[in-house]
């Protein structure tokens, strides 16, 4: 019987730069998730901006035609939300016509593979701060 105070139930990884790529691919999973939400509850950056409005009825997505830093901060917000909240109709939309499947395979290898690795950062990540707690 393995007690849960030895470091015998801990497996790790098998190699650093292993786990720094999937450190690094949790980190990013969350971050997407958060930029993304933060923005569709808060508002988009670029409201009130000259030459930037939404694309969309439901002010979701935005474009700008007046910078090209506000163009590329448009382009990525939009990537993220497709990426993270708009993935599920890409994946449905897949599954109805199989000529969709090129659109919804990133985004899904990034959900398939960020939600492991994310789930793995957030339990090292508490592990690690209930240690400290502990100590």
């Amino acid at each position: 019987m393995v007690s849960l105070t030895s470091h015998a139930w801990r497996r790790p990884l098998p190699d650093r730069s292993f786990k720094l790529i999937v450190v690094g691919i949790g980190l990013a999973f969350w971050a997407a998730w958060g930029i993304a939400i933060f923005f569709l509850v808060d508002g988009h950056p670029l409201n009130g901006m000259q030459g930037c409005g939404p694309i969309d009825t439901a002010n979701i997505f935005w474009d700008c035609a007046s910078d090209k830093l506000h163009t590329l901060l448009a382009t990525s917000i939009n990537g993220l939300i497709i990426l993270t909240l708009a993935m599920p109709v890409f994946v449905a939309a897949a599954n109805i016509d199989p000529a969709a499947l090129p659109l919804a395979l990133p985004g899904l290898m990034f959900n398939v593979f960020g939600l492991p690795a994310g789930m793995f950062v957030l339990v090292r990540s508490l592990r690690r701060l209930v240690e400290k707690a502990r100590a």
